[in-house]
């Protein structure tokens, strides 16, 4: 077991709890990393002039991907965090 894997076990218990959280936190990363791709417009087209309520376009996509990362992580925090005093018992 590798020294990440000791220090979860010691805080978050062993066996099966482990698993869940590493698995729960791969996908959590997952959804960021796809967010933060949309989010930053490297991808946009230099010569690119279409435009939307008087905004450029990537503006207005960057701005909802924005809004999209604070709905995910406040959706992340009231409904994946634990809640004070909550124990998982096996």
């Amino acid at each position: 077991m590798g020294e990440r894997s000791i220090l979860l076990a010691k805080f978050f218990g062993t066996g099966e709890n482990v698993r869940t959280l590493m698995s729960r936190s791969f996908f959590i990363w997952l959804g960021y990393f796809v967010l933060f791709a949309v989010a930053i417009p490297w991808y946009w087209p230099a010569d690119d002039e279409r435009v939307w309520l008087g905004f450029p376009l990537w503006v207005v996509v960057t701005l909802i991907a924005s809004l999209a990362i604070s709905i995910y992580t406040s959706w992340l925090f009231l409904t994946k965090w634990p809640a004070a005093g909550e124990e998982d018992h096996e």
